[in-house]
């Protein structure tokens, strides 16, 4: 079974009965790893569709407040515009050991 992005389990819906004279070669390692595969690409489908939302209104606001960078409060996030692009950088960096939480 997949999961989604909430981390719950979807049941699987039956699959539809073949019309007599019509019957596929069923090969059931094969149907499971082919229905695992579709619900992971359409999974990344809309993962893709909200990246592309919420960086286009990033852009926006970075761009509404006059910030070429961005520092997240409270974390080591750094968001940076690309120069000539479209694009935002995402740079991480990592605490010292006195600072990062437990």
């Amino acid at each position: 079974m997949g999961k989604r992005s909430g981390g719950e389990s979807k049941p699987r819906t039956p699959r539809q009965q073949s019309l007599a004279g019509m019957e596929e070669l069923d090969i059931p390692d094969l149907t499971i790893a082919g229905e695992e595969y579709v619900e992971a690409c359409s999974e990344r489908g809309r993962a893709g569709k909200r990246v592309k939302d919420t960086k286009a209104s990033l852009l926006e606001q970075m761009r509404k407040h006059k910030r070429d960078k961005y520092r997240l409060p409270g974390t080591s996030t750094m968001l940076s515009l690309k120069k000539g692009e479209d694009d935002i950088k995402i740079e991480i960096k990592e605490q010292p050991a006195d600072e990062q939480l437990e």
